[in-house]
């Protein structure tokens, strides 16, 4: 019986079924998808165009709702941070920061070169003893569009070529050109940015007063520094029956007894306030310091005064590196103004802003016209009597600052009778409330 053999159909079904898996797979690879695709792009350029039509619509109609709010409006350029808070109104009777006639306030871009001057402006003046209520801003209206005007008040005792001269090293540091026109107590200051008038500047000398009347006598204070330490001193300086202001340390040993003691010979009594000097002097304890704190800046402050009971005002003991420094000021200046204290400057240091900032604070303020004894020698100290004498004549006023040495003693002895012929002489207090 011949041998069995597999059937051939079911090998043929497998090379079939084998066979047909090539062709099935491109019959699965037949876009299927493709006719969606052609059916997405009438509907995508259907939506584009309503939102393009859309988008038209809502720009007309904001172009029409706010069209006439932005007329073209004249250049403005406003003024620095550190500007006066006392902005007067421009030409056509409009606020600084306001258009003329619409009666809405607006900042408009200004150029980063403008800004550098009127930051030079401002720094200059400030380096030059310029208080913020010594200047007053205006906006003028011109052809070429708003110039800032500024006009600066001068007291009897800031120069004006100082002052002058702090502003050309300031706007030295910018592009700008400018020119000056000087008379006698007014100079004149024109800056041009690109070459547009940009700013002016008006400084104004204060006049001095009148020379006194034949027969009135021109006044001056003397002050005397450092009083608290050496009694003997101070009994001597009290027993020349001369018009005298004594300046106490507050850690002088008794203050308050000296104080009472000043106030008791019916002589003027101010606080000599400690402060930092340069090249590392000790000024004493409890001396205001640079490196301190607000918060302990007027603490200390406040403790001062209470030491000195009677003072009427406070003087710098020392302090070339500290009234410098604005910013550590500040707070000393607030606690001298809370006590109704006047302020004078004893500027021992040609950079120093104390006057500016206790002006600047509200308080009625002076500083020292001269030192008698910074030579201690009795002839030298006589030499700058004589010129302390010729000060007063020419201003119709002078502060001395003076310190109870033997020499200065010795030499207030010997011009005594000098001063009481050529000079009235004042408490310090009374200079002070008329600068």
């Amino acid at each position: 019986m011949p041998p069995k053999t597999s059937p051939p159909a079911p090998r043929r079904r497998k090379s079939a079924a084998g066979a047909a898996k090539p062709k099935t797979a491109p019959a699965k690879k037949t876009p299927a998808r493709k006719p969606r695709k052609k059916n997405k792009k009438p509907i995508n350029l259907l939506l584009l165009g309503v939102c393009f039509a859309f988008g038209l619509a809502l720009g007309a109609l904001l172009l029409w709702l706010w069209g006439p709010a932005q007329a073209p409006r004249p250049a403005q350029a406003p003024a620095p941070a550190s500007q006066p808070a006392n902005v007067a109104a421009n030409s056509q009777g409009a606020p600084a920061n306001q258009a003329p006639g619409n009666g809405q306030a607006y900042e408009e871009p200004v150029s980063h070169e403008l800004l550098l001057v009127d930051s030079a402006i401002y720094n200059g003046l400030a380096k030059a003893g310029i208080s913020h209520q010594q200047s007053k801003l205006w906006m003028d209206l011109t052809p070429q569009g708003e110039t800032s005007r500024l006009e600066v008040n001068l007291s009897p005792s800031q120069e004006i070529t100082q002052v002058a001269a702090a502003l050309e090293r300031a706007l030295h540091a910018t592009k700008a050109r400018f020119v000056w026109q000087k008379q006698e107590n007014f100079w004149h200051l024109e800056v041009f940015v690109d070459g547009a008038l940009t700013h002016q500047v008006n400084l104004r000398k204060k006049a001095p007063p009148p020379p006194p009347p034949p027969g009135v006598k021109p006044r001056a204070a003397i002050i005397v520094d450092d009083v608290g330490l050496n009694q003997a001193a101070l009994n001597q300086l009290l027993a020349l029956k001369m018009e005298l202001t004594f300046s106490v340390l507050p850690y002088a040993p008794g203050a308050s007894q000296v104080a009472r003691k000043i106030l008791g010979q019916n002589h003027e009594l101010w606080l000599h306030l400690p402060m930092e000097p340069l090249g590392g002097i000790s000024p004493g304890p409890d001396a205001l310091l640079v490196s301190m704190s607000r918060n302990e800046l007027e603490r200390l402050t406040a403790e001062a005064i209470a030491r000195v009971p009677g003072a009427v005002g406070v003087n710098n003991h020392m302090g070339s590196k500290l009234t410098q420094n604005a910013l550590a000021l500040a707070g000393p200046m607030q606690v001298i103004k809370s006590h109704n204290l006047l302020f004078i400057d004893s500027v021992t240091s040609p950079k120093s802003v104390a006057e500016a900032v206790a002006k600047e604070t509200g308080i009625m303020s002076g500083r020292r016209d001269i030192f008698l004894d910074h030579e201690v020698r009795e002839e030298a100290i006589a030499r700058q009597i004589e010129k302390l004498i010729n000060l007063a004549k020419a201003k119709g006023f002078a502060i001395a600052i003076c310190h109870p040495h033997p020499a200065t003693i010795a030499a207030l002895k010997q011009m005594q009778a000098r001063l009481g012929q050529s000079l009235e002489l004042v408490p310090a207090s009374q200079l002070v409330r008329i600068q």
